[in-house]
């Protein structure tokens, strides 16, 4: 739409893109945790206590950002959250918060996050996954700005994980995603060898899939 309008009033109108299509920054590390459906939020947790710095939350729906946000408090997380149930001096209220450090953790929903800039968020978490490699592209934007570096982690139920590799072997084919996969137990997180897009992953017996 603003390209419509750009070429319809303007001369020669210039298009500059701060990234090549569907490509993520090359300061950001990507990983991906396969789990149970009933260990994401043990998973989160973990990947909470272990990366401290600033960190925005990626969930679907708003009940969800309102799940989580109440499931993070309890557990003892500055967090706060941005969806569109919120008036907007709630949500103001609640980013100005995330950029001076009153809360670290932001939880926000897609349609909510569209225009966040918040400068040094430093960790990037894909709750629900995004259906598409733009839609990933655009989350994981929020971190590594200019020459910083950033994390994006992905948690994705094993249910759901085989639209989703595919989803990143897709964007790897293209040169324009590199993943670690990641493995999950208890509260212990750790990771393996780049994805590749011929890497497969198999069961090892305990549930927990590995590269």
């Amino acid at each position: 739409e603003i390209e419509r309008l750009a070429q319809r009033f303007l001369r020669d109108p210039l298009r500059v893109d701060i990234l090549p299509p569907g490509r993520a920054a090359a300061g950001i590390s990507h990983r991906l945790y396969l789990v149970d459906p009933g260990n994401k939020q043990p998973c989160i947790l973990s990947l909470l206590n272990q990366e401290l710095g600033s960190t925005l939350v990626f969930v679907r729906r708003r009940s969800d950002a309102e799940w989580l946000y109440r499931a993070l408090l309890r557990e003892g997380h500055p967090v706060d959250r941005i969806h569109s149930d919120l008036s907007q001096k709630e949500r103001i209220a609640s980013l100005d918060g995330f950029r001076e450090g009153q809360h670290r953790i932001m939880i926000a929903t897609d349609i909510a996050s569209r225009g966040l800039d918040v400068p040094g968020i430093q960790h990037i978490i894909n709750y629900d996954l995004p259906e598409t490699v733009e839609d990933y592209v655009h989350r994981a934007g929020r971190t590594a700005r200019g020459n910083a570096t950033g994390l994006v982690s992905s948690i994705a139920s094993c249910r759901k994980s085989v639209s989703f590799f595919g989803l990143f072997t897709r964007a790897m084919a293209r040169g324009t995603l590199k993943c670690i996969f990641a493995t999950w137990q208890a509260t212990r997180l750790s990771s393996s060898s780049p994805v590749t897009a011929a890497t497969t992953s198999k069961n090892d017996g305990t549930g927990t899939r590995r590269a």
